[in-house]
């Protein structure tokens, strides 16, 4: 064989083994936001006024989750999950400097605004925290053990360790959960690993709270090992 194919056909090998580890590594798909509809999810709304839900969880044209932040409530998977990897992005919809969110994950009772759950805080200037939610919410993490408020992503308030990028722009939150593990990476910084964490199975609920916000990726996946 010539010697540039015998390079092609060792590129074309490593190109093929590096794509498979890629699609192995981050397992089978558990459920997804097709970018559609809500298939796979359910909404809750604390809904005083009565207003229609779906103002509250929409799909854009563009194919994105928009969340209006008001009134207060969840998109929540149907599905109870333990053992995954969850991929999402999101981005601001308003200027607002409040704009407060959060995904809550192994929340159990279900379809309550505060069920018992730890919470991925989505806050701006806190972004990347990891809050316990309700009586029985352990998780030790930073060599100490918590059962209550937010365990503080490292650096949070120095203005040279910010995390989140630019409003208009994506944020990456990759959280994978093994067992009783908990493991947070925000825009692909690692910001928590948690162990002893409770609960460890649950549903995940996307909040409405403060803001608008927009999802274009929500991703479950299987864990590989």
């Amino acid at each position: 064989m010539p010697m540039n194919c015998h390079v092609c056909y060792w590129m074309l090998c490593s190109l093929i083994c590096s794509a498979f580890a890629t699609s192995t590594a981050r397992g089978e798909v558990l459920l997804a936001f097709n970018g559609k509809d809500l298939s796979g999810f359910y909404t809750f709304v604390n809904n005083e006024k009565n207003d229609p839900e779906q103002q509250v969880f929409q799909v854009t044209n563009e194919g994105w989750l928009r969340i209006s932040g008001a009134p207060r409530g969840y998109l929540s998977t149907d599905k109870t999950l333990s053992n995954y990897r969850l991929r999402a992005e999101f981005k601001w919809g308003s200027d607002d400097l409040a704009s407060d969110s959060g995904i809550f994950f192994h929340a159990v009772p279900e379809d309550r605004l505060w069920s018992k759950s730890l919470e991925v805080q989505m806050r701006a200037g806190a972004t990347g925290d990891l809050c316990l939610i309700g009586k029985g919410s352990t998780m030790k993490a930073h060599g100490k053990q918590w059962s209550k408020g937010c365990i503080p992503r490292p650096g949070k308030g120095d203005p040279q360790a910010e995390i989140e990028v630019k409003r208009g722009q994506w944020n990456q939150v990759d959280l994978t959960c093994r067992g009783d593990t908990v493991r947070l990476t925000i825009n692909g910084k690692l910001v928590l690993e948690g162990t002893a964490a409770a609960p460890n199975s649950g549903r995940i609920y996307f909040q409405s709270f403060n803001g608008e916000l927009f999802y274009r990726k929500i991703e479950f996946h299987s864990l590989t090992d």
